[in-house]
């Protein structure tokens, strides 16, 4: 079963970077190529900076606040299975009006 919606991939500096630095070769030569798919690449600049200081109020980790904040800037949705990250907006979006900054989803799981 495929998803109805068609995707893109948008990805970020951090993205390349993350792969990049993946020690097993071999595991890292299988991901690689996910990279050439990628529609988007979002650079920072200090906007994306200025933004991740500010999710990093989240008690989010540095790298995951850049994913964040590019997905923000692509107005793209989200998708992890990490559940710090969805604790982390699950209690944002419940107790401030934070989700109105933006139209980003965390969406922990994608039925296909």
């Amino acid at each position: 079963m495929r998803c109805r919606d068609s995707w893109e991939l948008v990805i970020s500096e951090i993205t390349i970077e993350e792969i990049s630095q993946i020690p097993n070769p071999i595991r890292r030569a299988r991901v690689q190529p996910f990279l050439l798919l990628a529609q988007q690449i979002i650079t920072f600049d200090s906007d994306i900076i200025n933004r991740m200081k500010e999710l990093k109020i989240l008690d989010l980790k540095t790298a995951d606040a850049f994913h964040v904040a590019c997905t923000e800037r692509a107005q793209a949705v989200y998708l992890t299975t990490d559940n710090a990250i969805i604790r982390s907006f699950i209690i944002v979006h419940c107790q401030t009006s934070w989700n109105n900054r933006s139209q980003t989803k965390v969406i922990p799981r994608c039925a296909l």
